[in-house]
């Protein structure tokens, strides 16, 4: 369950992402995704807020891969997993097309996503 973004330059589409969500001029800004302290990435709106959190990393072969982190105590469900996975493909389309030529969202879990707190009741 991780989206991958193929790029000649996964750090410099991970750097504008971030750009993006720190820019404070209004016009061409991310205002939908925040980043914590712990470098995750998670969804601002009231709604889907903190339900999800998304890891990112560059891997050698040219990608930019964000895994799926559950928020403690927490499972991540099938809406939750279509929810944040159709919406960073949505705001990466919108802001930087010319920047990668596929983005992707895997069907199941890859080896690097979990999808279960290790503190979730009833795993």
């Amino acid at each position: 369950m991780s989206v991958r973004f193929y790029t000649s330059s996964a750090k410099s589409l991970l750097k504008a992402f971030d750009d993006r969500i720190k820019q404070k001029e209004k016009e061409g800004s991310i205002t939908t995704w925040m980043k914590n302290k712990q470098d995750y990435y998670t969804h601002k709106s009231e709604r889907w807020g903190g339900k999800c959190y998304f890891k990112a990393r560059t891997d050698v072969s040219g990608k930019l891969i964000f895994n799926v982190i559950p928020p403690a105590g927490e499972i991540v469900t099938s809406e939750i997993y279509a929810f944040y996975h159709g919406h960073i493909i949505e705001t990466f389309l919108n802001h930087f097309t010319s920047q990668f030529t596929v983005g992707e969202a895997t069907a199941k879990p890859t080896n690097k996503d979990r999808l279960v707190s290790k503190t979730a009741k009833g795993k």
